[in-house]
């Protein structure tokens, strides 16, 4: 992988997650790609925070 140009945001969450927690070997990512990688699962992960916060219960008062 490390000859192709790495854009994290183009994999989903679940193939950033096996890269980043897969023993390394011949073809695993640089320690560059790696940051790039958790960087992106971060702000996802913040994005997830935000949403459920937008999408928390409405409680309505049917008095």
């Amino acid at each position: 992988m490390n000859d192709q140009v790495f854009d994290a945001s183009a994999l989903c969450s679940r193939k950033l997650w096996e890269l980043v927690s897969e023993t390394p070997t011949a073809d695993s990512l640089n320690r560059e790609q790696i940051l790039l990688a958790v960087s992106e699962l971060q702000q996802r992960r913040h994005f997830l925070t935000e949403l459920a916060k937008l999408r928390q219960p409405v409680r309505i008062h049917t008095e």
